[in-house]
């Protein structure tokens, strides 16, 4: 049963290290960077105009779908959209719920959002946000997540490994035994 459990650790050890291999981690500084290119690009509006165009023109919908928008990007965003009506690249039967819901966007986190994501972390065991947190992001605290969820499988499989070998493993009779039976035979 350990043999079992030290190959897994081994080999999700070497899978990660293959994954990091071809995917770096990424940063807070890879968002920041990747967000100076993307916004005001080409990408950004084509994916704007999908959004809008999958949302049906609600504007709710399309500023939580495109990546990285807040609440500053809304008069750019709906002159994006009044030039897609203009040039035809966006049907103008959507006009009419997108001029009702551009003035509703709301990105603002609910206060009892917050308070149930903080009440899952608790039960979790995260500390995720807490103002007594030195991590800002959570991440220690993810980490410690997937590490107990680790150790939980591992000792469920030993003990599963330890009843199977218990039920199917049973030591074979010793030689002394073995007489008793062949002079009764």
């Amino acid at each position: 049963s350990t043999w079992a459990t030290k190959a897994s650790e081994e080999s999700f050890d070497e899978a990660y290290q293959k994954w990091r291999a071809v995917f770096k981690k990424v940063t807070k500084q890879d968002i920041d960077e990747f967000e100076k290119k993307y916004k005001g690009s080409d990408m950004e509006k084509e994916d704007l105009l999908n959004s809008f165009i999958l949302c049906k023109g609600d504007m709710q919908g399309v500023m939580m779908s495109v990546p990285l928008s807040n609440m500053e990007d809304i008069p750019r965003f709906c002159e994006m959209v009044e030039q897609g009506f203009l040039d035809g690249s966006l049907p103008v039967k959507m006009k009419k719920k997108f001029n009702k819901s551009k003035g509703k966007v709301n990105l603002e986190i609910l206060l009892e959002e917050k308070s149930e994501a903080e009440e899952v972390a608790k039960e979790l065991g995260l500390n995720f946000g807490s103002k007594d947190s030195t991590d800002a992001t959570g991440e220690t605290a993810l980490m410690e997540l997937f590490r107990s969820k680790k150790n939980a499988r591992k000792e469920a499989s030993a003990s599963f490994l330890s009843m199977l070998e218990d039920k199917f493993c049973k030591s074979a009779p010793s030689r002394k035994r073995k007489r008793e039976i062949q002079i009764v035979k």
